[in-house]
């Protein structure tokens, strides 16, 4: 069920995060440089602008946390983006502002802001983010996601995750309160310190865990639906006092699955 309250206090979130020089990875109306900064971190695609090339205005805030990461890219200028299929990763695409194109083989979404996009690592996709387009991604690895299916449904995998292309993100308190944990825990730390390995590998593992169990996949009917309907109690914990203390400063030691 959508809840404004969470989701505005969300989006600031994102802001204060992802206002941070030391999260900016690039800052450029270079299309050749752009298109090679956000390969290194995503994968090599190709970048046209259709607009006026001066307009292209692009930033891009990075963070890192174990095995997966989270992103924002603004476009200022419409750009077309091929990078055919991600191959390595699933990634989340969540605009905070604007509206983009997203084409697979199997579907074609309109994303705004309600809607995300899911892309799978074996489908070739095509993309037109539209003017002032402004997401926010989650980088997930393959067999991250491989081995939670596998945890989940109980049996070996006899054809790659696909999730639906379409995911209605704001509607999902798991994915939610997932983003929520995230960007909390990242606030409490340097880009350049050494980070928890434990705390790593359970944000890892709620990563993995939330899309697969809230979003629809190709999996999800030989899934066990007592499994599926169960959140994890990590998950459950911190949604619980997410939402119990919007109004505060939630810190790592308040949050953290060690405490809760």
């Amino acid at each position: 069920m959508y809840d404004s309250r969470i989701n505005n206090s969300l989006f600031r979130l994102v802001d204060q995060e992802f206002s941070q020089s030391e999260r900016l990875l690039f800052s450029s109306g270079n299309v050749t440089e752009v298109c090679d900064a956000v390969g290194q971190v995503m994968k090599s695609h190709s970048l046209s602008v259709k607009e006026d090339r001066t307009k292209l205005d692009a930033k891009m805030h990075f963070l890192q946390l174990g095995e997966i990461s989270v992103s924002r890219l603004h476009y200022g200028a419409g750009v077309d983006i091929e990078p055919g299929a991600m191959k390595e990763f699933f990634l989340v695409q969540m605009p905070l502002s604007g509206r983009a194109v997203i084409e697979s083989p199997h579907s074609v979404v309109d994303s705004t802001t309600n809607l995300a996009s899911v892309l799978s690592p074996d489908d070739s996709v095509s993309m037109q983010w539209k003017p002032n387009v402004d997401q926010l991604m989650i980088k997930i690895p393959k067999p991250l996601i491989e081995r939670t299916v596998v945890g989940i449904t109980g049996h070996a995998l006899h054809e790659t995750v696909r999730f639906d292309l379409g995911f209605e993100w704001q509607r999902s308190r798991e994915w939610t309160s997932l983003l929520w944990y995230l960007l909390t825990y990242a606030a409490q730390i340097s880009p350049f310190e050494n980070q928890n390995s434990l705390i790593l590998w359970q944000l890892e593992l709620l990563a993995a865990t939330c899309p697969v169990g809230c979003h629809s996949h190709n999996h999800s009917a030989t899934a066990d639906n007592s499994k599926l309907s169960i959140r994890p109690r990590h998950v459950r914990i911190a949604q619980s006092y997410i939402d119990a203390h919007l109004n505060e400063h939630i810190t790592d030691d308040k949050l953290s699955l060690r405490h809760l």
